[in-house]
């Protein structure tokens, strides 16, 4: 395979928590492009195993940021996004390291950005790693009665029905490929939501500016959905949902609520769906008796009503 770069300068960041059995593949898979990123950042987020030395030995052309402290998915991806804009990039690649992505996936998201110049953002075809032809993103809406992305094509086997490229309403933040402009004019990630929901924020914050994000079907990458949280957070609670996530899932829908309900029927709709599903969750996590998952939930939603959301807190852009 001839890899090559093309004319735009793309700078990719990962981040990795004690996940190198993921960070390792992915990187591999971006280097066996058809079209490599010109920079490949690795963000460590205070790992406490080896896998920053690992990756560092594998791979040293990568370069690896290692934070003291947890910073969250939101403000690791801020602070690489900006040291890549910093070097020069034209367009950031937003991309989780439990994903590997086709030899042409680069290529084909480069290309389709720069045959649509009036697009932000752009993303793939996202399928799960197991079995590798299902669909988890092909394309997504946000509902307006709950402010919540619905992902296209879930759990469907592909065969090629939603291959239609064009504008969509949401691009996960599994991956997101953003030009330079729309960075430096709207900013990244409210660092706020930590992890979860951040992207729908950001995508809803972009609509609101006027600005398309675009689906591209011919990039296919796969991804071992949430593999690296329920690695470090899930431990012996058992499920596949653990304590932190039930509180950054409630607590941030709450903030993309409280940001964006434009109408009193969308705010009171909005509410009603989330109070109505974290009910029934709870319900089973009485059933089973995971008290500890209850309170994180609940708690979740306490500081999702209580907490600031006015601006944007970041570090990236215009960020304010």
């Amino acid at each position: 395979m001839t890899t090559t770069r093309n004319h735009s300068r793309v700078g990719v960041v990962l981040l990795n928590w004690n996940g190198g059995e993921y960070t390792i593949p992915c990187v591999e898979s971006l280097l066996a492009g058809s079209v490599v990123p010109e920079w490949i950042l690795v963000w460590d987020n205070a790992s406490t195993d080896d896998s920053p030395e690992r990756i560092g030995k594998r791979f040293p052309g990568v370069q690896i940021i290692r934070s003291e402290n947890n910073i969250g998915f939101a403000a690791a991806n801020n602070r690489g996004a900006s040291e890549l804009l910093r070097r020069g990039a034209d367009h950031v690649w937003i991309l989780n390291n439990d994903t590997l992505v086709a030899p042409d996936c680069l290529k084909v998201l480069t290309d389709a950005m720069e045959e649509h110049p009036e697009v932000a953002g752009a993303t793939g075809k996202i399928l799960y790693a197991e079995p590798a032809d299902a669909i988890w993103y092909a394309g997504a809406r946000c509902r307006p009665w709950s402010l919540k992305a619905d992902h296209r094509g879930v759990g469907e086997r592909d065969v090629g029905q939603y291959d239609q490229a064009g504008p969509v309403e949401f691009i996960s933040g599994c991956c997101m490929l953003i030009r330079r402009e729309a960075l430096e004019s709207h900013g990244l990630f409210d660092e706020r939501y930590f992890i979860y929901d951040e992207d729908t924020d950001w995508c809803l914050r972009m609509r609101e500016a006027g600005r398309i994000l675009w689906y591209e079907p011919r990039a296919v990458l796969w991804h071992r959905v949430s593999a690296t949280m329920k690695k470090n957070t899930l431990g012996g609670a058992g499920g596949t949902v653990s304590a932190k996530q039930h509180y950054y899932y409630a607590r941030n829908q709450l903030f993309t609520i409280r940001r964006h309900a434009e109408r009193p029927w969308q705010y009171v709709s909005a509410l009603a769906c989330l109070l109505f599903n974290r009910v029934v969750i709870s319900g089973g996590l009485v059933l089973f008796g995971k008290w500890g998952k209850l309170a994180s939930l609940w708690r979740g939603v306490a500081d999702g009503w209580r907490t600031p959301v006015d601006g944007v807190c970041g570090e990236i852009g215009v960020l304010k």
